[in-house]
């Protein structure tokens, strides 16, 4: 299977640029229905972790919102996430997409969000929103990116950080997030029990979506201009990935006949409308872990935080950078 290589970049983005003209052997919709599985598996693995990103603030909880001064922030946050390179190889390669070299390891799955964390009342707990929204970036290539994601937590302060006592919460998470990278893709021919679909001049989009519920606790202690912290987190999470190819999707043989060939294969998971579609979505839901911390820098009001998160189980790693002003 012969692909040309896109110029090197470092985010999972603009790695999706579609290279080639057509395959030079032939790819067969067992292949493709077996990437998929591989690449939403790859993504449940990845997303929680990234659906985490913002609202990781260094203090593990902020005060009372009444009160002198009130205790409220407002805030950015950007980083990333691992992804499982091998499945993100294999799942693109099968549709004429080549990675560089230098993304063999790792993929970097990028996340962006806007922040507010308000102080409580009455019992010590403090609230935080957060979302992330990116309509259309063009990326080259007719290559298109959409990203969207919105969460919220809850910390209950156990501890407040207060001379040598340390600040201690205990909370839950809900998050959710979609992205969407579309492409133009090379003309090719899947093959598929006796028949072929043939892709001419088509768009294909790979998506991703994903939602976290999560419980987690936090330790943090202030040392002068220096806030460092560590935390905890369990999330059980919904998770989607797949692609779509639309556009010119026809075959020799009529749209019956390609169903009943898919269903012998055994594939229930792919659609096909003849001229029309041809898709796949795989769902899944599981457990995950997290550990997160790092230290914040406290300048007056202004605060820059820097963290760094994994899931150990799994092997998938992050960071963030987040800019905020708090009282």
């Amino acid at each position: 299977m012969k692909t040309r290589k896109i110029p090197i970049v470092i985010v999972l983005a603009s790695a999706f640029c579609v290279c080639g003209p057509v395959f030079s052997q032939n790819v067969t919709v067992n292949q493709i229905y077996d990437g998929t599985k591989n690449f939403a598996r790859a993504m449940a693995e990845a997303l929680p972790l990234n659906a985490s990103l913002g609202l990781n603030w260094s203090d593990a909880y902020i005060g009372k919102l009444i009160d002198r001064p009130p205790h409220f922030g407002i805030g950015a946050s950007a980083g990333f996430t691992t992804v499982n390179a091998d499945a993100v190889h294999d799942i693109l390669g099968y549709f004429g997409v080549m990675l560089p070299a230098s993304l063999n390891d790792f993929i970097p799955l990028p996340a962006y969000t806007g922040e507010l964390r308000l102080g409580g009342f009455g019992i010590p707990f403090d609230i935080g929103f957060k979302a992330g929204y990116l309509p259309s970036l063009e990326l080259g290539q007719g290559t298109e990116l959409r990203y969207f994601q919105i969460g919220g937590d809850f910390r209950y302060g156990i501890l407040q950080d207060r001379g040598p006592i340390p600040g201690l919460s205990a909370g839950f998470g809900a998050y959710h997030l979609s992205g969407r990278i579309g492409a133009d893709l090379p003309n090719q021919r899947l093959q598929l029990r006796g028949a072929e679909i043939l892709i001419n001049n088509s768009r294909g989009d790979f998506t991703w979506q994903s939602t976290t519920l999560e419980l987690k606790a936090q330790i943090s202690k202030k040392l002068f201009i220096i806030t460092p912290y560590l935390g905890f987190g369990a999330n059980y999470a919904w998770t989607s990935a797949g692609f779509e190819v639309k556009g010119n999707v026809t075959s020799g043989n009529d749209e019956s006949f390609i169903l009943g060939a898919l269903s012998g294969e055994g594939i229930s998971g792919i659609k096909y409308e003849k001229g029309k579609e041809l898709s796949s979505a795989i769902k899944t839901s599981g457990l995950g872990f997290r550990v997160f911390g790092g230290f914040a820098l406290n300048i007056l009001a202004v605060k820059i935080d820097l963290t760094g998160m994994a899931d150990p189980f799994r092997k998938i790693f992050g960071g963030s950078v987040g800019l905020r002003f708090q009282l």
